[in-house]
């Protein structure tokens, strides 16, 4: 029935209902080659739609069936009789369901309920399947709301004490049907769970939320930690990490409870007041949960557009561009580095073959920061089973960024240069396509001093007995004997020696240094006849008052 879906471009089980919220006559009759190519990505989700739905409906009147038999005390040929008839009738001539509490289950499980009347939900769905300019513009930034609504909505259903507040949960409880009244109260009970679960692993540190918002914190942070995920040890120390974030709807349960722990004992230090009441973390914690899903990125990104600060706005931006090439080539690309993507270009480019044209991001060591998980395995999966060690020294560099409440200063990314500053990440090393900024922070990760590469030194320097007896800190404490002093004596050595190694930086600095006294000796000129003509006032007046005395 998948592959008949497939066929047709139309759903068959449930043929009111699908994935999409378009009107029902949205893109139907022929489709060109064209058409049809452009299209394939919304069929495939059609078919796999129509496959979990009829799984779904065909397992539920199965179950009906030979409980309805069973009732009856029917036996051997009379009961297989009876359970295939009783599937069959269930069905209409083409291939429709007819029996609704199987129907509703179907569609819950592929989150197609339909939208209860009146609704604000329903309302911004019917936003969307006008034919004019103002709907396919709500369509594009919010293309999917039937299904995002529904996951939010089952999330909620499995959050203990919240799930009163859920209609559709009161609903099943007092609907008289035994079957969703008892799965109503297996959502109670699966939801205690998941937040007794959570509870445990977030009193061990083996349990993440969304992680430090700071870029360079959250650089290093990633080396070792996974946001949204589980921590798997092992007996000699080494660990791997399980996402949960895919895992819908009870992992908003479980995100949720994670956001909370980390707004309420606030291990990133990141509030002055680290103490917050867990009425206004479980706030801040469901509207991170709402609006940052793959299925809202849209609305997300339209938002902060509109509301967001320059930065923000910029990076929603080039969300939306890129949000034009089809996904499959970015999962499928083989890049696992996180892109520096400052323009339209960038963007387009990081999602395609040609990422390397991109600049990587790179941490304070100046090694490339790659993805937790690949971008084909969404789920990470691949990860299961996949022991590491951890990384001691980025380890101690974010320890030190997070108890500080700062982070150790990333390299200047601009020069002054013919009276203006240039963006170092915007000038080609050589031929290209590297920016200059990029080739001083990889040369940072290999340049040698005494032999020892800047990993290899703090490493050796931080395993040293003189490191051990300082104090934490990296700013502020007046002294150069904190550990974060040392640290930031060994970056900025390094640092400087990468510079000195590439002819086109020391360059670059030269014209800026010449820049710098060139506007310095122009301003002395342009300002030297106000000045003189003040210093003459200044003494005539001085003079005056000397004679009179």
């Amino acid at each position: 029935m998948a592959t008949q879906a497939f066929k047709q471009d139309g759903a068959i089980l449930d043929v009111l209902s699908s994935k999409f919220d378009m009107s029902n006559d949205f893109g139907k009759g022929k489709k060109g080659p064209a058409m049809s190519l452009i299209s394939a990505p919304s069929r495939f989700l059609l078919t796999m739609d129509e496959f979990f739905k009829q799984s779904t409906y065909r397992g539920r009147i199965m179950a009906d069936a030979a409980m309805e038999a069973d009732n009856l005390g029917l036996k051997g040929a009379k009961r297989s009789e009876f359970i295939n008839k009783y599937v069959a009738e269930s069905f209409g001539k083409n291939g429709d369901a007819i029996r609704p509490d199987a129907l509703l289950q179907s569609q819950r499980a592929s989150f197609t309920e339909a939208l209860e009347a009146g609704s604000i939900g329903q309302k911004f769905q019917s936003m969307g399947q006008g034919k004019g300019v103002g709907s396919a513009v709500f369509r594009f930034i919010l293309p999917f709301v039937r299904t995002p609504i529904n996951i939010l909505s089952q999330s909620f259903q499995n959050m203990p004490v919240l799930q009163i507040a859920s209609k559709r949960f009161r609903d099943d409880i007092t609907s008289g049907d035994p079957i969703r009244a008892a799965q109503a109260r297996g959502k109670i009970m699966t939801g205690l769970a998941l937040t007794s679960v959570g509870y445990f692993l977030a009193g061990r540190g083996d349990f993440t939320g969304s992680g430090p918002t700071d870029p360079r914190i959250r650089a290093e942070w990633l080396k070792n930690n996974q946001p949204y995920s589980i921590k798997v040890n092992n007996e000699d120390g080494s660990f791997y990490w399980v996402s949960y974030q895919r895992f819908e709807p009870l992992a908003n349960v479980l995100s949720i409870f994670a956001d909370v722990n980390e707004i309420v004992r606030d291990p990133y230090n990141e509030r002055e007041n680290s103490k917050i009441h867990i009425a206004a973390a479980l706030t801040l914690a469901v509207a991170e949960n709402t609006i940052n899903k793959t299925f809202t990125r849209g609305l997300n990104d339209f938002l902060n557009m509109l509301l967001g600060d320059g930065i923000k706005s910029e990076k929603a931006f080039y969300n939306m561009v890129g949000s034009f090439v089809p996904n499959i080539l970015n999962q499928t690309n083989g890049d696992e580095a996180f892109r520096e993507v400052r323009s339209v270009t960038d963007t387009l480019l990081s999602r395609t073959g040609l990422y390397e044209d991109v600049d990587p991001k790179r941490n304070v060591l100046g090694e490339i920061i790659t993805r937790p998980t690949p971008k084909y395995d969404p789920m990470g999966l691949s990860n299961i089973g996949n022991y590491r060690e951890e990384d001691a020294v980025v380890g101690e560099l974010s320890r030190l960024s997070i108890a500080d409440g700062t982070a150790f200063s990333q390299l200047s990314a601009t020069m002054f240069i013919n009276g203006k500053n240039e963006n170092l990440k915007d000038i080609p090393y050589g031929d290209g396509p590297q920016s200059i900024y990029d080739k001083v922070l990889e040369q940072t990760s290999t340049t040698l001093i005494d032999g020892l590469t800047m990993r290899e030194q703090l490493a050796k320097v931080m395993a040293s007995d003189g490191y051990k007896r300082a104090i934490d800190g990296t700013k502020g404490l007046g002294s150069k004997g904190t550990k974060g002093q040392i640290v930031s004596t060994i970056i900025n050595a390094y640092r400087n020696k990468a510079k000195s190694e590439i002819p086109e930086y020391m360059e670059l600095e030269k014209q800026s240094e010449q820049s710098k006294i060139d506007t310095i000796k122009s301003q002395l000129i342009e300002q030297a006849p106000t000045i003189s003509k003040n210093s003459r006032e200044r003494f005539r007046r001085f003079n005056e008052v000397f004679q009179e005395q």
